[in-house]
């Protein structure tokens, strides 16, 4: 006759890792977040996209109706490339003085900076944009360097 005991404890032993993976299931439900809160979308970002897609689209209908006609430096993609920078560069600060839309800019700046120095050169004919540019760039670096050190985000 088979003794009933082992098969018992065999049962327990299964029930008890059964429970267990539940139990880790039902935190790993509760450690993940809502969809909005893990996907969602910051308001100001949603504001530079839309601004750069208007810029573009307004640029664009200007080339159209002829108002660039009116401007001998005017270069279509010269403008969208400064627009683009400028904008880039207005949200990194709009990020630096708000206080509740806090994180790192720097890289923000560094790209607007690119882009309105590529779209000054091209419209301009002006050399020296890109040695400023350079500059500007090592500096903005830098900063986030020191800043960081203090435990502080640029």
């Amino acid at each position: 006759m088979t003794d009933p005991q082992p098969e018992r404890d065999e049962r327990a032993y299964v029930d008890e890792k059964v429970e267990e993976k539940r139990d880790e299931k039902s935190e790993d439900e509760k450690d993940e977040k809502s969809w909005e809160e893990k996907w969602g979308r910051d308001m100001l970002s949603t504001a530079t996209f839309a601004g750069v897609l208007i810029w573009i689209g307004v640029v664009l209908l200007g080339r159209n109706l002829g108002w660039a006609d009116q401007f001998a430096w005017w270069k279509t993609w010269a403008v969208i490339i400064s627009g683009v920078g400028a904008i880039l560069l207005l949200e990194a600060f709009a990020r630096a003085v708000s206080s509740g839309r806090r994180r790192a800019v720097g890289g923000n700046v560094i790209l607007g900076l690119v882009f309105v120095g590529v779209g000054l050169q091209a419209m301009l004919d002006v050399t020296l944009v890109w040695p400023i540019l350079l500059i500007g760039a090592g500096v903005i670096i830098f900063l986030q360097g020191a800043v960081r050190r203090r435990g502080r985000s640029f």
